[in-house]
């Protein structure tokens, strides 16, 4: 009843208004989204969706020029990511800190590429660069940290660089938001990609010219300071010029700090320097033996002999600093304490397939069988995890594998039933926790997404890339559930919401392609492009019209119908205010 006086009230507005026909198109749409809300199950908070509508209709219509009338909604908040802390052990770099830091300080944008093998400290370096006294007078809270180690493909890396960075997506071009956010202000900026090598060693070539196209477009900026780290001895982008630092070569003094440092009992120890000079110059190599030994209460002689014996099965005899990485690596995974956890194996090759880690408290969606105690503790043993504690609880302490960990687990192969488990926990997370904005809980939607929003895209999307271990449905309706989310807390993808539509397209589920489409034209209507919002959700509307509605699908029908009012809502208010017609 009360819908039925709304739209008689709204008639009788309409007839006193100069632009009649472009009106009634707009509440002949309203009108058929109510008549089909005899086939929806929450019919009563549809009504007050579309009542909402109309709401604003009328304000615009009597209130053309009160702008607090003319925009959507407001669906939720945006989280942004924490950048990482510096080591507290940190040796020989200081020579490197003050040389970045003075190139950093005397030019209003500098392009520095910090170079080294797996492990070598570059990330503590640029850390220190960061949190250097000239730095933090210069750039002050306009440091930005973008952790590509996380950026497992071109569409999650676009995710990263926009949260890191603060860009809000407000077109469908991802290089115009980009410039249009760095030109708002001529203040110096200081962008830290770290573990760039994830992303740009990706065997991808759409990715590689993405990021490239993105870099070059960054170096334009005048006020934009590009600081990298990467693994090898090459930097990305060759049409920039780059400063290069190279990091890696300790001496044996400094190796044997770094040794003492972390282990203090074994001063004294005749064999230290031979196991220094057999490790290498590398650092992560370095504290992975002597956090064992602390732990263990393992004498250098030990780790020789176990060195003697990983070499021995090694084809090459090199000696690179990549080899030894791997190589100690690999010792650390077969110490008896890990392979005789079976917890711990399983906690590892978990962990491995997140690229941001996850909390204690989450863990039990991923590894629901783990007995998480005994793992933690003989992973933290074989320096093979790194935990960041929190100051709310144990229980949000994050827990993560190394990149370099991460990478040498990878390429030896994850188990199956591992990556299937992981998929199917991705997809019952997404489910169990999905609401839209209209739920009274879609804040604990949006807190539950938040936490693991980079390993649920990264998971769901390898799954998409690849053969998927579990139904291609149940990744499909994930992501669709996912992106609603990325809608209601305004964090529009273009990118992510086409790849779905390809996706659905692809196994062949009307059903699903229809919602994608939905989605894609809710992400255009997000960005203001009601040309293409319109089109794909029209497209949604008549892919509905062939399924049988009801459910979840009805509603989904339903909201096509709303967010193409919002679109008429949205161009009517240009018309209102602006001499050039949209229709």
């Amino acid at each position: 009843m009360y819908l039925s006086i709304s739209v008689f009230r709204y008639h009788r507005i309409l007839i006193s208004s100069p632009k009649i026909s472009t009106h009634l198109r707009f509440l002949n749409t309203v009108q058929k989204t109510a008549e089909g809300l005899q086939r929806t199950q929450d019919a009563a908070t549809t009504v007050y969706r579309i009542q909402e509508r109309f709401d604003k209709f009328a304000q615009i219509l009597t209130s053309p020029n009160d702008t607090s009338t003319h925009t959507a909604p407001k669906r939720g908040v945006d989280v942004t990511g924490q950048g990482p802390t510096m080591p507290t052990i940190f040796h020989d770099k200081d020579n490197l800190v003050n040389k970045i830091g003075r190139i950093l300080w005397d030019s209003k944008s500098s392009r520095i590429c910090i170079l080294g093998p797996a492990g070598a400290g570059k990330t503590s370096l640029a850390l220190a660069v960061v949190e250097s006294l000239v730095i933090q007078t210069k750039y002050a809270s306009r440091c930005f940290w973008v952790p590509c180690a996380e950026a497992t493909s071109s569409i999650l890396f676009l995710q990263l660089f926009c949260t890191h960075l603060g860009i809000s997506r407000s077109t469908d071009d991802i290089f115009q938001d980009i410039l249009v956010e760095f030109n708002k202000s001529s203040d110096p900026r200081l962008i830290l990609l770290d573990n760039f090598e994830t992303i740009w060693n990706l065997d991808d070539d759409t990715t590689q010219n993405l990021v490239n196209k993105i870099l070059c477009q960054l170096s334009q900026c005048r006020n934009i300071s590009i600081l990298v780290t990467m693994r090898g001895v090459k930097s990305p982008c060759q049409e920039i010029a780059w400063k290069e630092v190279w990091v890696g070569v300790f001496d044996m003094e400094t190796s044997r700090s770094i040794y003492y440092d972390f282990y203090p009992h074994s001063k004294g120890d005749p064999d230290v320097d031979e196991l220094l000079a057999t490790v290498g110059p590398i650092p992560f190599a370095v504290m992975s033996v002597a956090v064992i030994g602390r732990k263990r209460s393992l004498r250098a002689k030990a780790f020789l002999e176990a060195w003697q014996k990983a070499r021995s099965r090694t084809v090459s005899d090199s000696g690179s600093s990549e080899q030894n990485s791997d190589q100690w690596i690999s010792i650390c995974l077969e110490q008896d304490i890990v392979q005789q956890n079976p917890d711990a194996l399983l906690l590892l090759h978990t962990l491995s397939l997140l690229p941001a880690g996850t909390s204690i408290e989450n863990l039990r969606w991923w590894a629901p069988r783990l007995e998480s105690t005994t793992a933690i503790t003989t992973l933290l043993d074989a320096a093979l995890l790194v935990i960041k504690d929190s100051s709310d609880s144990p229980e949000s302490t994050i827990l993560f594998v190394p990149p370099i960990v991460r990478s040498f687990i990878s390429s030896k192969g994850i188990p199956e039933n591992v990556r299937r488990q992981v998929q199917e926990a991705t997809c019952q997370y997404v489910t169990d926790h999905a609401h839209r904005y209209y739920n009274a809980e879609f804040q604990q939607c949006v807190t539950a997404f938040s936490a693991e929003d980079v390993n649920i895209q990264s998971i769901l999307l390898d799954s998409t890339y690849r053969d998927a271990l579990i139904p291609s449905e149940q990744v499909v309706e994930a992501l669709l559930k996912y992106l609603w989310y990325r809608f209601d807390t305004n964090k529009p993808s273009i990118e992510l919401a086409e790849h779905v539509v390809g996706f659905a397209i692809s196994i062949n589920n009307a059903r699903y392609t229809a919602e994608a489409f939905a989605t894609l034209g809710g992400t255009y209507l997000k960005l203001d492009n009601h040309h293409l919002a319109e089109e794909h959700l029209t497209n949604a509307c008549q892919l509905f019209g062939k399924l049988s509605l009801d459910g979840d699908i009805s509603r989904v029908a339903t909201e096509c119908r709303l967010l193409i009012a919002d679109s008429k809502i949205l161009k009517l208010q240009k018309i209102l205010s602006g001499p050039q017609p949209i229709f």
